[in-house]
């Protein structure tokens, strides 16, 4: 799969890439289809509020409900600045997050999600304003791994973008 991303950037930058190059990424993909990828079982809506119920630290909790309000990645939702987040009501719970790094950000540029969030979340976000800080989460997306798995209890951390991309659809 990674010969296969890095001709198609290759081509969209431009780059003469010489050799049976149509005959590698045909190769590659047919490899690709005979082990199809093992596809991380998706999140509903009740199991992500019991996961929510259970959660006792309000960073996590924060990360967890944004990652499944806006179908994004852990290391994207961690990415974010405490200035790329703005409270657009606060009767409403509604905020925008402006995302400027992670994996997308590469070949789509900045994008802006807005989501309904819970009054811990809220807290949390308003808390990290308040004291001044750059980074809205103070824990990587590394070690918010351990934590998040002890949670999910038999999903996996991409079940949380699977399970929201399907509750969207």
């Amino acid at each position: 799969s990674y010969l296969v991303t890095v001709v198609a950037e290759l081509k969209r930058r431009g780059t003469t890439i010489s050799g049976d190059v149509p005959g590698v990424v045909r190769e590659a993909k047919l490899e690709l289809m005979a082990h199809p990828p093992v596809q991380a079982k998706p999140l509903t809506s009740a199991e992500v509020q019991r996961i929510l119920q259970r959660c006792q630290d309000l960073e996590l909790y924060a990360v967890t409900e944004l990652m499944w309000k806006t179908a994004s990645r852990l290391t994207s939702i961690t990415q974010l600045m405490t200035r790329d987040v703005k409270e657009l009501s606060s009767d409403s719970n509604t905020i925008s997050m402006t995302f400027r790094r992670g994996k997308t950000i590469l070949a789509s540029g900045p994008y802006t999600l807005w989501a309904r969030v819970s009054n811990e979340t809220l807290r949390y976000i308003r808390s990290q304003q308040e004291h001044g800080l750059e980074q809205l989460f103070q824990r990587t997306a590394q070690q918010l791994y351990a934590p998040m798995r002890r949670l999910l209890q038999g999903y996996q951390v991409r079940s949380f973008r699977r399970g929201a991309v399907q509750q969207m659809a």
